[in-house]
This record gives C-alpha cells, sequence and structure tokens, in this order.
C-alpha cells in the first residue's frame, strides 16, 4: 500500500487515503480503484502493517517533544492525539506504551485542530451585539431634520442673491448655512446607517457598532461636502476667490465635524457599547429658526410703519440664537437656564447687520463644544 501511494496517482492516492480513513471506523473497507484498476479490500492490519515505518518512530518523536518542552513522563497529565491519523487503533497504543499515560483520541480527530480554533476564536470575538433600534419618527423628530435643512437652503440662497456690493459684511450666513447643514446631516445619522446595514451590497458586514459608526461618518461627510459645495457655489456666483468662502464654510464646521468622526471612530472599534448618539433636537429647532428670522430681517428694508416690527424679528431671531447657544454649551439644566438668559439678552442687543459672523461663529463652535461633550462622556469611564 505504501508503493501504491507513492507511485499513484493522485485520483488511486485520495481513493485509498478516504479507505485508510475508513478502517478506523470498522474492520474492513472494500475501496475501488479508478480505472483500469479494480476493487481492493482494506483492513486495519492492513493499514497499520503500511504505516509501521511511521509508528516505529513514533517513540522516538514522542521523546523528543518531551525533551524539547523540558518535561519528563511525570509532569504529563493527560495525552491527546489529535489529526486524522490519530484514529488508527495503533496509535495510541504507541504512544501509551511511551508515555505511560492513557491517550485520548476525540471523535474526529482529523477535524479537532479546526474545532478547537473556531471554539478559541468563538470564546474570543463573541457574535456582535444587536443595532440599537433607530429612533421613531416623531414630530419633534421631523422638525429637528426639516427646520435646519430648509433653514440652510434659505440662508445660502439669501446670501448668494443679496450679498454682491457688501459680501464682507455678509459671509456669516454662509458659516450658518455650512454649521446648519452639518446639524442636519448628523441628526439623521442613525437613519442613514440603518439604511447603509440593509443595502443589499453591504448586508452582514457590520456589526451593531459598525452600522451607527458608519452612518455617523457618512453622515459627517455629507455635511462637510454641502458645506464645502455651499463655498464653491457662492465663490462661482459672486466672482470671487474661493478662498474667502471656503474658510467662512468650512472653519466654523470643521471642529465639530472632527469631534463627531473621533466618536464614530470610538464607537467602531468597540471602546463603548454601541449607542446611537442623538442630535440636540430642540437646540436645533430653536437656532433654525432664529437664524432664519435673524438673517432674513437684518439687512431688509421695511417700510416705516413695519421698521418696529422688522427690528423686533430681527432681536428675537438673535434671541433665539443666544437660547440655542447656550442650550449646546452645558447640560445641567440651571446652569442652561442661566446661560440662555444671558446669552439670549446679549444675542437680542448685538443682533445688528455686524453681527453676522459673530453668530455664525458663535454657532459653529457651539456644535463642537457638544459633541466634545459627546466625546468625554463616550470616553470617560
Amino acid at each position: 500500500m505504501a508503493a501504491v501511494l507513492r507511485d499513484g496517482a493522485a485520483a488511486t492516492v485520495a481513493v485509498l487515503r478516504t479507505g485508510k480513513e475508513a478502517v478506523s471506523q470498522q474492520p474492513a473497507v472494500t475501496v475501488p480503484l479508478p480505472a483500469p484498476g479494480a476493487a481492493v479490500v482494506l483492513s486495519t492490519t492492513l493499514v497499520e502493517r503500511a504505516a509501521e515505518p511511521v509508528l516505529r518512530r513514533l517513540p522516538e518523536l514522542a521523546a523528543e517533544a518531551l525533551r524539547a518542552a523540558e518535561l519528563g513522563r511525570n509532569d504529563i497529565a493527560e495525552v491527546y492525539a489529535v489529526g486524522a491519523a490519530a484514529a488508527m487503533p495503533a496509535l495510541p497504543r504507541v504512544l501509551e506504551r511511551e508515555l505511560g499515560r492513557p491517550v485520548r483520541v476525540a471523535a474526529l480527530p482529523g477535524a479537532a485542530v479546526v474545532l478547537g480554533v473556531a471554539e478559541a476564536e468563538g470564546a474570543a470575538a463573541p457574535a456582535g451585539e444587536p443595532a440599537p433600534e433607530v429612533p421613531r419618527l416623531t414630530v419633534l423628530r421631523v422638525l429637528g431634520l426639516i427646520l435646519p435643512g430648509a433653514a440652510s437652503v434659505a440662508l445660502f440662497s439669501h446670501f448668494v442673491f443679496t450679498a454682491r456690493g457688501r459680501t464682507a459684511s455678509s459671509w456669516g450666513e454662509l458659516a450658518i448655512a455650512g454649521v446648519l447643514a452639518l446639524m442636519l446631516c448628523l441628526a439623521a445619522g442613525p437613519w442613514i446607517g440603518a439604511a447603509l446595514a440593509r443595502d443589499a451590497g453591504l448586508r452582514g458586514r457590520w456589526d451593531a457598532a459598525g452600522q451607527i459608526s458608519a452612518g455617523l461618518l457618512t453622515a459627517d461627510a455629507f455635511g462637510v461636502t454641502v458645506a464645502a459645495l455651499y463655498a464653491v457655489a457662492a465663490g462661482l456666483y459672486l466672482v470671487a476667490p474661493f478662498g474667502e468662502p471656503l474658510q467662512w464654510s468650512l472653519l466654523p464646521v470643521l471642529p465639530a465635524a472632527l469631534l463627531a468622526a473621533a466618536v464614530a471612530v470610538i464607537v467602531r472599534r468597540r471602546l463603548i457599547p454601541p449607542v446611537i448618539v442623538e442630535s440636540p433636537l430642540v437646540a436645533t429647532i430653536i437656532l433654525s429658526i432664529g437664524s432664519l428670522l435673524y438673517a432674513l430681517t437684518v439687512r431688509a428694508g421695511f417700510p416705516p410703519a413695519a421698521a418696529l416690527w422688522g427690528t423686533a424679528a430681527t432681536r428675537t431671531g438673535g434671541a433665539l440664537i443666544g437660547v440655542g447657544v447656550a442650550l449646546l454649551l452645558f447640560r445641567i439644566t440651571v446652569l442652561r437656564g442661566i446661560t440662555a438668559v444671558v446669552l439670549g439678552v446679549f444675542g437680542f442687543f448685538i443682533a445688528d447687520p455686524r453681527a453676522v459672523g459673530v453668530f455664525g461663529v458663535g454657532i459653529g463652535i457651539a456644535v463642537a463644544v457638544w459633541w466634545g461633550q459627546r466625546l468625554l462622556t463616550l470616553v470617560r469611564p
């Protein structure tokens, strides 16, 4: 049989190997050889006779293994034989004589290593947790998605169509539009992640942490992209160098975008249990309404009869921006209340055309602070 295994074709060797494994479970088997060969009867005795050269070396190999491990026979508690050859009844007998311990053979010795690795890997990397449920679309959440988007587009359009001749004093509108676009995209992050997880081409690739992180990173990229597109479109329409619109559109957005990306990375690396980070809906709604009200009325030419109402609308918008910023800066209710009053009054009194840039940069900083607080909450025990 050994000569056949050495000299035979691949098909013959495969058939005989199958027969060798079969005789470990029954005394004899009939193995049909590929044409023009005839059927061969394999028995346990025949297989052990063919394996005798290897079995003679087995005690020597076992002794070398013990010496290499600096162990003696008395140091051995149990002996296990794995691998397809362990199924031969002669192999455990030879090892028992050499090592002086009973030899245990697995039920499936040929697959023991693979099954052991699979069990170890399963214990080290448990199945991923199910993704948290996507928040239900309540009226407040719908407003938190619609209002910043509508306000962002309205502010960008108002800036583009009214900025000629006084561009330097109205770049803040572009900044506010970019920040609101980022807030909208980050608020939609949970739904974006759920949509990506259900996509046929990506289904099954992400666990819960991957879904949340992918949604947040995708939303973050969308927000920064929209802000950059605002700047490019404004530069083209106003026939202005791209440097200044890019500066006003991206700089207020980048701190919050980078912090949101850091939150996504922490979630993805499983440093915390998978958790959906919901955006501040109330603050988003207040900032959207206040920014829109302020930007649309601060330079509007009202008739004398409506001038008082126009001024009131402008200052109310400034006050709402101050309140929204306060809600983003603090999480403690008492501090929120005090800061909302202070910043609301401050915004009320500084609401004039020169403060557009101040409001734009202030909203960007407040959003960055909010995401920075989320980041600290996640990394601190």
